[in-house]
């Protein structure tokens, strides 16, 4: 999609500017149709092989960064085969208790 739209842009860009050019060195209006028609032709496929181009090279660039679906959990692999709990356990028999000022004291050592 992007070739198309590079070409496209480029074909209408190259053809006005052709017009404009001609008109201001008084050129007569066959000369310049015909010539607006083959820059609109020549840019247009310079546009479209420019965007091949392109469009391949991000491809290429995407492939490298693609995924493939692999799994990024982080697991520690040098932890010890004994040590099978994790570093911070929470009890089973504790229930949800909300931060409020009483809890505050408790943590901060204060009373």
């Amino acid at each position: 999609m992007l070739n198309q739209r590079l070409a496209l842009t480029l074909a209408i860009i190259g053809g006005i500017l052709t017009v404009l050019v001609g008109f201001l060195q008084d050129v007569r209006p066959w000369t310049i149709g015909y010539r607006s028609v083959v820059s609109s032709i020549v840019f247009g496929v310079c546009g479209y092989l420019l965007g091949s181009m392109i469009d391949s090279y991000q491809q290429r660039i995407e492939e490298d960064f693609k995924l493939e679906g692999q799994n990024i959990d982080i697991i520690s692999t040098d932890a010890d085969a004994d040590n099978t709990q994790p570093a911070v356990a929470a009890s089973s028999d504790e229930t949800f208790r909300p931060f409020t000022t009483d809890t505050f004291n408790q943590l901060s050592g204060k009373e």
